[in-house]
């Protein structure tokens, strides 16, 4: 994995990477070329705004696939935990494995704050739309919670 760690911006290409999925397939992001993508990063899987946000994604789908993107969840979490929010909430987008932190860091997500001397990931959501050219459209860093969800699908039917 790349070692960036600034923030990306609009326009930036998304960073080379290669992770898991839940079911245990390689993820390239290099095969993305001609496909446009929205990234959303769980740091928690098991809290109940990541629910509240896996249900908004899964409910906003379809819309999503009708203005061509397909809806991509990438968690540091262990892999139970994801694999627990998936079922329990009828999860249907695919969900990638980040178990260092690693998409975290290329993708320019800060480290938050420090919890008994260990660095870990904030409560705060982030998200990528990627375009068909795998360069970011827009770059969405600390959104709380499930609402922007709905408000990203506006976005990108009023840009259609």
């Amino acid at each position: 994995m790349g070692n960036l760690s600034k923030r990306l911006v609009p326009s930036h290409r998304v960073p080379p990477f290669e992770t898991q999925d839940l079911q245990g397939e390689v993820f390239d992001s290099r095969a993305l070329k001609g496909r446009k993508v929205i990234f959303n990063f769980y740091p928690n899987a098991k809290t109940r705004v990541a629910k509240k946000e896996a249900r908004e994604f899964e409910k906003h789908r379809e819309g999503f696939s009708r203005l061509g993107y397909e809806v991509v969840g990438i968690s540091s979490d262990k892999p139970t935990r994801v694999k627990a929010l998936v079922s329990r909430h009828h999860v249907g987008h695919r969900m990638l494995l980040d178990p260092n932190a690693g998409l975290r860091k290329i993708f320019g997500i800060p480290k938050a704050k420090s919890s008994f001397g260990a660095w870990v990931a904030g409560r705060k959501r982030n998200t990528f739309v990627v375009n068909e050219n795998g360069r970011l459209e827009h770059v969405f860093y600390g959104v709380g919670g499930a609402d922007h969800v709905s408000r990203l699908r506006k976005l990108l039917e009023n840009e259609k």
